[in-house]
């Protein structure tokens, strides 16, 4: 008699320890989950703004100059392609006055890299995607395991993956230390199309495609 109640507190201590653990690690899983939405905000107004921007929207952008300091930069030092001569002054010449017409820009994609509060490194992208009703907006998070790969991590139950709110990506990053920021912009007048591709701001890539003119770079 003695034995079988012995064994019978052993096992009930047994299912109340599995219990106590499980528990703990779900608040812990909560509290993880928690962190990254109460943060108080640490980006720049200006780098919010460039992430959160509305994909669907288009803005007027007044950039031809900084357009032209890249590509000066891209004859330069030979990193460019295109189907002009090959003599500089005067593929600046016949490019310039294209750039003075895109006028407007449509936001791709954009990536921020950051640091969440377990030290991991983690990336927010948001892109455009195409559905059955049209363009939409789609966010993804993903953590870097040691190798540096991306893999896809949840979302906070309150952030929609699907055309999230400015205020709801804002949310996310506030608080974290952002490490750098990928942004891809498209701009568009009649044949006339430009792709280009930043890292904190920089120019990294510049694709100029019209009727009579093709030119890319990339650094």
């Amino acid at each position: 008699m003695h034995k079988n109640r012995s064994i019978t507190l052993l096992f009930i201590l047994g299912i109340s320890g599995l219990t106590a653990l499980w528990l703990f690690r779900g608040v812990q899983d909560s509290s993880s989950n928690q962190q990254l939405q109460t943060r108080s905000p640490s980006l720049s107004p200006s780098s919010r703004q460039n992430f959160i921007f509305p994909i669907n929207k288009k803005i007027i952008v007044n950039s031809p100059t900084k357009f032209s300091n890249y590509i000066e930069h891209c004859l330069a030092n030979g990193q460019h392609s295109t189907n002009l001569s090959d003599n500089p002054t005067s593929i600046l010449g016949q490019i310039t006055p294209q750039l003075s017409m895109i006028g407007k820009k449509r936001q791709l994609w954009s990536n921020v890299h950051f640091i969440g509060d377990d030290g991991q490194i983690y990336r927010l992208r948001h892109l455009v995607d195409d559905g059955q009703n049209g363009e939409f907006r789609k966010l993804i998070l993903y953590v870097e395991d040691q190798d540096g790969f991306p893999l896809v991590h949840p979302l906070p139950t309150n952030i929609s993956s699907i055309n999230p709110t400015p205020e709801q990506i804002e949310q996310l990053l506030a608080g974290h230390r952002i490490i750098h920021q990928e942004v891809a912009d498209n701009y568009q007048n009649g044949d006339l199309d430009l792709f280009v591709e930043t890292i904190n701001g920089k120019i990294t890539r510049f694709e100029l495609n019209s009727k009579k003119t093709t030119f890319r770079c990339e650094s």
